[in-house]
C-alpha cells in the first residue's frame, strides 16, 4: 500500500508539473474515452432492449410498456439515486455558467440507466441529453480527482459532452460544435484543442467497438439552386416546430404538476398514453433512429399527410414522456458541500 501511495503521489505531481494545455489534452482524452464508452453501452443497451420487446409490440396489452418504465425511471432517480429529474442540458449549462462545472459523479450512470429505462420500454425521448450529461460528470469528475480549478473543470466538461456527442453520432465535427456553442457558449482557443481531441476520442471508441453500426447512412446526392431554397424553406418550418415543442413541453409539464396524482402516478399516466398512441402510430416510439434511416433511405413507407400527423404526434408523445414523466426543471447535480444549493429547486 505505501510503495502505491508513493507511485500515485509521484504521478500526480509530475502531472501538475505539465503545461496547462498538455494537462488539459491529456486529461480532455480520458474524458472523451470514458464518455463514449458511457454513450457506447447507452446505444447498445437501448439497441437490444428495443428488439427483444419488438415482437410484444403486436398485443393490446403491449401499451403498458412504456408506463412501466416510466414508473421505474421516477423511482430510480428519486429514491435510489436521489437525483431530481432533469432535462440534462439545461443542468450542465447552469453548472458550467454559475458553478464551475460541478457535478456528481452519480449523474455519470444515474441519467444512463434512467433513459435506458424510459427509452427502452418505447417511451418518446433520445438519448442524447442523457449522454451529454453522463460526459459531463465523467468530466467534472476527472476535474475534481485532479484537484483542477474552475477554468479546466469547465474545460473538461465540454471535453466530456464533446466525446459523448461524437460517439453516439459518429460526427466529431458535431460533438465540438455542440459542447462549444451550447455547453460553454464561447470560442477559446485554450478550449479548442482538448474538446476536439476528446470529440475524436469518443468516435474512435464507438468505431472500434461497432465499427459497423452507423447511425444514419447517406447517399450521394449533388446540392444545387432548388435544394438549397427548399433548405431555407425547411429551417424556417423546423424552427416554428421547434418553438411549438418547447410551449408544448412547458406546458405539459406545468399541468402534470398541477395534478392531484403523486411521481409514480404521473409517470404511469404519462407512460400508457404514449403507449396508446404507439399502437396506432409506433413512429413516435422509443428514439425514432431507425424511422430516420427509412427517411433517409427512402423507405419510409407512411404518406405526406401521415408523416405531417406523426410530427405533432411526436411532440405530443415526448411532451407527455418528460412532463408527466416526473421531469421537472431542477438542477440537483452540485456537490454535498454545496449546502444552500444542495436541494433542487424550481
Amino acid at each position: 500500500m505505501p510503495a502505491i501511495k508513493n507511485w500515485y503521489k509521484t504521478v500526480y505531481q509530475r502531472l501538475f508539473h505539465l503545461d496547462d494545455r498538455l494537462l488539459l489534452i491529456i486529461a480532455g482524452s480520458i474524458a472523451g474515452i470514458c464518455s463514449g464508452l458511457a454513450a457506447v453501452v447507452l446505444r447498445l443497451s437501448l439497441e437490444s432492449v428495443l428488439e427483444w420487446l419488438h415482437p410484444f409490440r403486436h398485443y393490446g396489452w403491449a401499451f403498458i410498456f412504456p408506463a412501466v418504465g416510466a414508473l421505474l425511471s421516477s423511482f430510480y432517480l428519486e429514491k435510489i439515486a436521489r437525483e431530481g429529474a432533469g432535462h440534462g442540458v439545461p443542468e450542465v449549462i447552469y453548472s458550467v455558467s454559475r458553478y464551475g462545472g460541478l457535478l456528481r459523479f452519480r449523474s455519470s450512470y444515474s441519467r444512463l440507466i434512467s433513459s435506458f429505462l424510459t427509452i427502452g420500454s418505447g417511451g418518446s425521448a433520445g438519448p442524447e441529453a442523457p449522454v451529454v450529461m453522463s460526459g459531463s460528470a465523467i468530466g467534472s469528475s476527472i476535474a475534481k480527482f485532479l484537484s483542477l480549478n474552475d477554468r479546466q473543470r469547465i474545460t473538461l466538461v465540454g471535453c466530456g459532452t464533446a466525446g459523448a456527442i461524437a460517439s453516439i453520432f459518429n460526427a466529431p465535427i458535431a460533438g465540438l460544435v455542440f459542447s462549444i456553442e451550447v455547453i460553454l457558449g464561447e470560442w477559446k482557443f485554450v478550449n479548442i484543442i482538448p474538446i476536439a481531441i476528446a470529440a475524436v476520442a469518443g468516435a474512435q471508441v464507438s468505431q472500434a467497438i461497432i465499427p459497423e453500426r452507423v447511425l444514419f447512412f447517406h447517399q450521394p446526392f449533388q446540392v444545387g439552386f432548388p435544394d438549397v431554397l427548399a433548405c431555407l424553406c425547411l429551417a424556417v418550418v423546423t424552427a416554428m416546430i421547434s418553438v411549438l415543442f418547447t410551449k408544448v413541453l412547458r406546458q405539459t409539464g406545468k399541468i402534470a404538476k398541477k395534478s392531484a396524482f403523486p411521481l409514480w402516478g404521473r409517470a404511469f399516466i404519462g407512460g400508457c398514453t404514449v403507449g396508446i398512441i404507439g399502437m396506432f402510430m409506433p413512429v413516435v416510439l422509443a428514439e425514432g433512429y431507425s424511422f430516420i434511416q427509412s427517411m433517409i433511405s427512402g423507405t419510409f413507407s407512411m404518406g405526406l399527410f401521415l408523416a405531417f400527423v406523426a410530427v405533432f404526434a411526436k411532440i405530443f408523445a415526448t411532451a407527455m414522456t418528460l412532463g408527466w414523466g416526473g421531469v421537472r426543471r431542477n438542477f440537483c447535480s452540485l456537490p454535498s458541500y454545496w449546502k444552500p444549493y444542495r436541494d433542487c429547486f424550481s
